[in-house]
């Protein structure tokens, strides 16, 4: 059975609200970090580039990064936080760690088994959430878990991600401040995930940032699928310093 759900939640100013909308599929069968749902159709157009590349803070080019942006968080169930299928646990999101050591705002969507494609277009779509890509605004991709097919080469499983995270990038002008987080699911994680990553790492390069040694160090929750409460807690830590190192905050 199928549950319908998405978690939106945003702080600014101080506050913070929780909604529920019909936009993300929840799936009591997954044998990954998320069985993929069907991809939707898309409604922008395919300009994927080269991403943009990080300069000096003090730097006087387009693609420099520039301090104090609010903080977008996008991903699927390990974006949410999720301990499991009758876990959501959307307290306990990363963004929501993330919202106690920053101070600027943090928006924090998790989309419970959707792939990457899907995810963006949610975000994007006039008809689901009607946001659009701000330049003025970091970006924190936590994609690709979902992405996974049965069939074919492991790597083939990572173009869809990167072309989907490069389009996203170049919707509205060249997005700076991003940070591509690294697949996780201990499910074909040697041959599929890591593999995955590896390309991540080479076409992301600084913005890319790795999880693994993360979770190998605080663990998986008890369906080995999604992080343990104490691992989402630092994977947020991890990406602040990944923040501060890029000289985003």
């Amino acid at each position: 059975m199928k549950k319908i759900m998405m978690l939106l939640t945003v702080t600014a100013l101080g506050m913070s609200v929780t909604a529920c909308a019909p936009y993300a599929v929840r799936s009591n069968n997954n044998t990954a970090a998320d069985k993929p749902s069907e991809t939707l159709e898309a409604t922008y157009e395919d300009t994927a580039k080269e991403p943009a590349s990080a300069t000096s803070a003090t730097g006087s080019d387009e693609n420099a990064p520039v301090k104090g942006q609010p903080i977008v968080w996008l991903g699927d169930s390990l974006t949410q936080g999720s301990l499991g299928d009758e876990n959501d646990n959307l307290a306990g999101a990363p963004y929501e760690k993330l919202k106690t050591l920053v101070d600027v705002p943090v928006e924090g969507y998790g989309f419970y088994g959707w792939n990457t494609h899907d995810v963006l277009w949610a975000y994007t779509a006039k008809e689901q959430m009607g946001q659009i890509a701000d330049p003025n605004k970091t970006y924190i991709f936590w994609l690709g878990s979902n992405d996974w097919v049965v069939d074919g080469e492991p790597n083939t499983n990572t173009e869809p991600v990167i072309k989907e995270i490069d389009r996203f990038l170049h919707l509205e002008g060249n997005i700076p401040n991003y940070i591509v987080i690294g697949t996780a699911s201990s499910h074909r994680l040697k041959y599929l995930y890591l593999p995955i990553n590896a390309d991540l790492e080479e076409h992301y390069k600084e913005h890319y940032m790795d999880v693994i040694d993360i979770i190998n160090w605080h663990g998986y929750s008890p369906d080995k699928t999604h992080l343990s409460q104490e691992c989402y807690d630092a994977v947020a830590e991890a990406v602040y310093e990944k923040l501060k190192e890029l000289g985003y905050i």
